[in-house]
């Protein structure tokens, strides 16, 4: 019998809970430069998606609340379309760490189409999200998470500059050597999964204007969409993916290193992709060269065509998906 866990801590000190015939419709221009923890249990009606934590005002702050729903699609679980059925908060008393009361908001999500999983567990899930022991405990401020920024405000631009900047290294690059290892990656219960990019400076001076903001949106979630969508797909026990993509070293927990970096001998690039747990490591490469290799970093020369098949962001979701399969969780087929 496949069994789903969500595991959400400290005692509980007022509940309250919405219940929705529909999908919440907020409309919000702002855009994110904000985390939060959050997790997906998939059953057979859909899912449970529990998200914390959140001071009083973010908790009722309708532009928060389109943050945590967009969120939610990170993890593809359902087929069609869905619905968010139910809406919990749970909060947590003032601890002298936090320095005030924190929620989780805890979503009853079902879709249109039940999931491959074989069992209703999302009643029993759900309560244990409200009453069950937590990962992490809130910290100051619940989390001291950064202010919501819209497009049109003077530190929007600054801000989407130094979160790419952050992921530069002049050292980055893919190792060469061990360019390829097998050790076995496995998910136990209550594996965390943290993940980190580096991008070799050198590289991103190559690219177009703009290219490398990109790159840093969609690159660090990768990991969470992909390989979240995947255990969630085959009914198995959902990972938690910790808020900043950092995870407690452990024999149990996934560390995924993403590295994009220069290719041997002038090519334009590779990527390789890390998998520590414990002692084991697990690694997989693609290096590009020529024409197509240009290409995927979207710099054109004349003899090189524009493809859909390579790019460099279909690279990092190939190795994504070939770790998935590795494990167990073959990569979704188009039907």
């Amino acid at each position: 019998m496949l069994r789903s866990i969500l595991v959400l801590c400290i005692s509980i000190l007022l509940l309250s809970c919405n219940s929705l015939h529909g999908p919440r419709s907020i409309t919000s221009s702002s855009t994110v430069s904000a985390e939060f923890s959050r997790s997906w249990i998939s059953s057979r009606p859909g899912y449970i998606y529990a998200t914390h934590y959140f001071t009083s005002e973010q908790t009722d702050d309708p532009a928060w609340e389109a943050v945590r729903l967009s969120k939610m699609d990170q993890v593809l679980i359902c087929r069609t379309g869905k619905k968010v059925v139910r809406r919990d908060v749970r909060w947590f008393p003032v601890t002298r760490k936090s320095g005030q009361r924190c929620s989780a908001i805890i979503y009853t999500v079902k879709c249109d189409i039940p999931t491959l999983v074989p069992e209703d567990t999302s009643e029993r899930d759900r309560r244990e999200a409200l009453l069950g022991e937590l990962d992490e405990v809130p910290s100051k401020g619940c989390g001291g998470k950064d202010r919501i920024l819209g497009p049109d405000e003077p530190d929007y631009d600054m801000k989407q500059y130094l979160h790419a900047q952050a992921l530069l290294a002049d050292a980055g690059g893919c190792d060469f050597v061990d360019r390829q290892l097998d050790a076995e990656i496995v998910i136990f219960p209550q594996t965390r999964i943290g993940s980190s990019t580096t991008i070799n400076r050198a590289l991103a001076a190559r690219f177009n204007e703009g290219y490398l903001s990109y790159l840093a949106r969609d690159l660090p979630e990768y990991p969470e969409r992909i390989i979240g969508s995947a255990l969630l797909r085959v009914g198995k026990l959902s990972a938690i993916f910790p808020s900043g993509g950092k995870a407690p070293r452990s024999s149990a927990n996934i560390e995924l290193v993403q590295t994009v970096g220069l290719g041997r001998d002038g090519r334009p690039y590779c990527v390789q992709l890390t998998a520590l747990q414990g002692g084991r490591v697990w690694r997989r490469t693609i290096e590009r060269s020529g024409a197509e290799g240009y290409a995927g970093i979207g710099i054109f020369p004349r003899t090189a065509k524009p493809t859909d098949d390579i790019s460099l962001q279909n690279d990092v979701r190939q190795l994504l998906e070939t770790l998935g399969n590795s494990m167990g969780m073959p990569a979704e087929t188009p039907e």
